[in-house]
């Protein structure tokens, strides 16, 4: 498999993810706003962001299990309609409440869009070149964070956050019209010739200690990235910053991360994941526990592009690491159980920042933050092996999966 292969392979899914990926930027900056201008208090404004998480975990294992059983093309657009209808919903939301359901909701079809695009490329790029094509995928999410929050930021200043929504809406239809014309409809993932629980068994008594390290790393890191989307929009409001400029923060911050995607496959390809992940949830950590510094937007700006710039070295990481450990042939019902221990970041981190900062106040909340992606970090870096060399990631694709010349199934 050659760098032609692999692009072919990879624009069915990378093109549908970024314009899903455009659609949810445009809001990222202003979700907790949009919450505190329906009347939610801090608390409130916490668990709307934890809803998402919260409906990630709801579904994460049923997720995975249905992913080993339908096919891949309809897997995802399950996903992507799902995420129209849940844009639409939060422009016409008129409560907290509604919300908070919407969120959850959302967080669901959010999940079987991760587990979606992780087991397609799982199952059609080999181990070597995994690392840069994650990182790619990664890399998607932070070019969508160059442009789209300073757009969402003119938009709510100048039309309001209903507009926002609807706009997001349009974005999430126009990926799901890609993915429909753009990829074909493969084979059932989970097919193979044992029972995926026969497999997933078999994976974890031979690298437990290996999957247990990287689920507590990741989901320390998942926190810290949760908490950030919360954190810094209320602490931007706080010292009185702008939709606008938090937009266009936001914007040079994704401009960073992005600039970094390449680099970051390379190390994750050449050097190893842990160079990645390692100096990503340690360096993310550091930045978060500066943010009480941030007095103004200079400061604010300057905080935000370090936290930037060490989210940037794990663009991907994530996906990447699920992918090597997954077993070939049980994949989306291993990355379903992946994701549901990981996912608790997302829930943990949103409730954090709201008890936190409702009990003592907003200062506290990112050094709570930090000192669990410390922690993260040291379990990694004494924890976690090379997941390039794990059994369950074959070298190459093979025939049952491709060709008779291990070309991808597509």
């Amino acid at each position: 498999m050659n760098n032609r292969d692999i692009i072919r392979t990879s624009l069915p899914i990378y093109l549908p993810s970024l314009l899903v990926q455009l659609g949810a930027s445009l809001s990222l900056a202003f979700n907790p706003l949009w919450s505190q201008e329906l009347g939610a208090d801090v608390a409130m404004i916490g668990l709307i962001a934890a809803g998402g998480g919260i409906g990630h975990l709801i579904f994460d294992l049923p997720g995975g299990w249905i992913g080993g059983k339908i096919r891949e093309k309809y897997f995802l657009l399950i996903a992507a309609l799902g995420l129209v209808l849940c844009a639409l919903g939060r422009a016409f939301a008129t409560a907290p409440w509604q919300l908070l359901l919407i969120s959850i909701v959302m967080g669901m079809f959010v999940s079987v869009w991760g587990i979606g695009r992780v087991a397609y490329i799982r199952r059609h790029v080999p181990s070597e070149f995994r690392g840069r094509t994650m990182a790619f995928m990664g890399g998607i999410m932070r070019i969508a964070r160059i442009a789209t929050p300073a757009l969402g930021g003119v938009i709510v200043q100048f039309l309001g956050f209903r507009q926002l929504y609807l706009i997001q809406a349009g974005f999430f239809a126009l990926g799901t019209g890609m993915l429909l014309l753009m990829m074909k409809p493969g084979t059932i993932p989970g097919s193979g010739h044992r029972p995926p629980l026969t497999v997933l068994r078999e994976t974890f008594r031979e690298n437990g200690h290996n999957i247990l390290a990287a689920m507590v790393g990741l989901t320390g890191l998942m926190l810290l990235r949760m908490s950030r989307n919360i954190i810094v929009p209320l602490w931007a409001d706080a010292i009185g910053v702008s939709a606008i400029l938090l937009g266009t923060i936001t914007s040079a911050g994704g401009l960073l991360e992005t600039a970094l995607v390449v680099p970051a496959g390379f190390i994750m390809d050449k050097a190893g994941r842990k160079w990645a992940v390692v100096p990503c949830t340690l360096g993310f950590a550091a930045a978060m526990a500066l943010l009480p510094m941030a007095a103004g937007p200079v400061m604010l700006a300057g905080v935000y592009l370090l936290m930037s710039g060490a989210n940037g070295l794990g663009s991907g990481i994530n996906m990447t690491i699920s992918s090597d450990l997954a077993p070939r042939h049980a994949a989306a019902e291993f990355l379903g159980i992946w994701r549901f221990v990981t996912d608790s970041g997302m829930v943990i981190g949103p409730l954090l920042v709201g008890a936190i900062s409702a009990a003592l106040s907003l200062w506290a909340a990112p050094l709570a933050a930090a000192g669990i992606g410390a922690a993260a970090g040291l379990v990694m870096i004494f924890g976690l092996s090379d997941t390039r060399k794990d059994p369950a990631s074959p070298p190459t694709v093979k025939a049952a999966d491709g060709d008779a010349q291990g070309k991808p199934a597509i």
